[in-house]
């Protein structure tokens, strides 16, 4: 028979609100170091923190007036509510668009956010658990890095944590300040993320079975004013909702998706994970010993934890694609607080042994495991902006990056100079770029690629510029520097594969064929496989370069390249370039077979062409801030 818990989840309520800061003296100041900790790893090195792609994103679409900030920054180039677009407006007139002054509020935020979940740790749990949940968000990556970023993770997981507590104080106190709180905290979610308006949604009507029958009144006209102050974004919504989800960059959910949300969210960290299921283990053991989860404490805060992933994921996978990692930091304190529910009130030598284990465990996770001030602190659009600032005049520069943000980073830089560079977007077809590749005044060429460049762009240059320099990887962005090289055989980057290539000048419309399972000639899952297919000039011109990748024999990516897409180079041969970005597909579970091929649509021969197929080295950290640092 269970044993009933001593303390009902009414007087935790009421002992937790009596004071700004509950526990014990010791309880309180182990909070504090944990706050200090979580501030020296959130500010550390605060002015060298670079933008990410997606706050200069918004730094660009930041207008003279609000009005055109609203209307073209939010409606017309955005899908989140306009909140946080609005407030940058106002701040960065206040303060200016330096990293330091724009990151401070949002780190800020993300600070407090910390000090509303430990008091609702205690008041849900205990302090103990308050201690633990505390230790884990003020080290993980998921909450660092996001705690870092000018942009609505922070600033919604700040509302979203304040809107728990200010709940939590109203059911303890009937305080009608903490009503307003509430109130005025769920008019924030839902103008700071759609996913923290969800979560307020769930939050806000779970909320019934917390209040008295003389609370419910006042509640209800706190909601109303609440929808009251979010009327004014209702067409804004509405307008947002008619583009769908986010089919052109972002895929439903894969098979792995949540295995990986769950491996992402302890840092690929197997102490961590360990220490974590032991702790769990211990909470769930307890809470049937003590008849814990008979009450409705955890299963609200298991739904509230767990309902904004399951109807991402449904409506990701059924509508549209809108599920991020990043829409999910709203309702993480709730899963934390939904697995040690049932830890008991701890000892302080038990309380400091696993608080100094996790804290440890998420720092050595964040540094040593994920190099979050390595990979997190060099953005790819800082480094071609220097790189451009420090090219020579017979360097060849080739940028994959957006016009508005090389003008955001020349305007930092005095000796800006926009003809030192060309801008992908700017290359009208392959024979504009083989035009330029071919200029005799430039010995020496630097490419700045992202995962959205063509992968066949590097093969182009790299055949015009043979000899490799040198590499430098990004997250999500990688420079490559080439060079004509000597007369001898110049140092390459790109190994080519001896594979047999079936070939037959009499059989016209296939030619050549060269096919190779894609473990066997690969060494990471981020290698790109190159095809170069050459033929001599006066080539039927509609003959065509076109490879494969095959799961179970069905084609997971058709990929093709026509003759007259390029141009005849000196020696009077047409070369046509074929890749595939590993990185770009799902290799677990697949067992990929590549297969490339001459296709001559006509029928006229034309002789047979000379096959090559090479791997580039991947880069190893272009997913990194989401997947396993090396891509395997």
């Amino acid at each position: 028979m269970a044993v009933k818990d001593p303390q009902h989840w009414r007087e935790r309520f009421a002992e937790a609100a009596v004071g700004v800061l509950p526990g014990s003296r010791w309880e309180r100041v182990t909070f504090w170091c944990l706050m200090a900790l979580a501030a020296v790893l959130r500010f550390w090195d605060l002015s060298h923190i670079p933008y990410t792609p997606d706050e200069l994103s918004a730094l660009l679409r930041l207008y003279p007036t609000i009005g055109e900030t609203i209307q073209k920054g939010v409606m017309e180039g955005d899908t989140h509510p306009p909140g946080v677009q609005v407030f940058e407006w106002l701040w960065t007139r206040a303060f200016g668009m330096s990293e330091v002054a724009v990151k401070l509020p949002f780190i800020l935020m993300g600070l407090a956010a910390l000090f509303f979940v430990y008091r609702v740790a205690c008041a849900w749990v205990n302090t103990s658990v308050g201690l633990i949940t505390v230790a884990l968000l003020s080290t993980l990556q998921y909450t660092v890095t996001y705690g870092q970023i000018a942009r609505p993770y922070a600033f919604g997981f700040f509302t979203c944590a304040l809107l728990l507590d200010q709940l939590t104080r109203y059911a303890a106190t009937d305080r009608r300040s903490a009503l307003v709180g509430f109130a005025l905290a769920a008019s924030l979610c839902a103008y700071s993320h759609h996913f923290a308006l969800l979560f307020a949604v769930l939050v806000t009507l779970g909320g019934v079975l917390l209040l008295r029958k003389k609370q419910m009144l006042p509640y209800v006209l706190a909601c109303a004013g609440a929808l009251l102050l979010y009327v004014p974004n209702i067409p804004i919504l509405l307008h947002q909702f008619g583009k769908g989800g986010l089919t052109e960059w972002l895929a439903p959910p894969g098979s792995y998706w949540l295995r990986d949300y769950a491996a992402w969210i302890i840092m690929y960290s197997w102490p961590l994970a360990i220490a974590l299921a032991g702790v769990a283990a211990w909470s769930t053991l307890n809470s049937v010993r003590l008849g814990k989860w008979r009450e409705r404490l955890p299963w609200l805060m298991l739904l509230w934890g767990l309902a904004p992933l399951i109807i991402g994921y449904a409506y990701s996978v059924r509508v549209a694609p809108v599920l991020q990692y990043s829409m999910l930091i709203f309702s993480l304190p709730c899963l934390f607080l939904a697995m040690f529910h049932g830890l008991p009130k701890l000892n302080t030598r038990w309380s400091t042994a696993i608080v100094l284990g996790f804290t440890v465990l998420g720092e050595h996770g964040l540094i040593a495991k994920r190099d979050h001030y390595d990979l997190f602190y060099n953005s790819k659009y800082e480094a071609f902006a220097n790189a451009v600032h420090s090219a020579g005049p017979r360097k060849l520069v080739i940028i994959d990056a957006p016009q508005g943000v090389m003008d955001f980073y020349g305007e930092r830089s005095p000796e800006s100079d926009p003809r030192r560079y060309v801008l992908l977007s700017q290359v009208r077809g392959t024979a504009h770029l083989q035009r330029l590749l071919s200029d005799p005044a430039k010995d020496e060429v630097l490419l700045g690629i992202t995962p959205s460049t063509l992968p066949e762009l590097s093969a182009i240059v790299q055949q015009f510029f043979p000899e490799f320099v040198s590499t430098e990887h990004y997250c999500e962005g990688t420079i490559l520097r080439l060079r004509r090289g000597p007369h001898t055989t110049p140092k390459t980057n790109v190994k080519e594969l001896p594979l047999s290539v079936w070939s037959d000048s009499t059989v016209v419309e296939y030619p050549a064929i060269v096919e190779a399972d894609v473990r066997s000639v690969i060494e990471g899952n981020n290698d790109v496989i190159e095809v170069r297919a050459t033929f001599r000039a006066g080539s039927n011109d509609d003959i065509v370069l076109a490879g494969d990748l095959f799961n179970e024999g069905k084609s997971v990516i058709h990929r093709e390249n026509h003759m007259d897409n390029t141009g005849v180079d000196a020696g009077g041969r047409i070369t046509l370039h074929l890749a595939f970005n590993l990185s770009d597909y799902e290799m677990r579970g697949r067992n990929l077979h590549f297969k490339a091929y001459v296709h001559n649509h006509t029928g006229r021969w034309f002789g047979t062409p000379e096959i090559v197929v090479a791997v580039r080295p991947g880069n190893p950290v272009v997913y990194g801030l989401y997947e396993p640092i090396g891509g395997n």
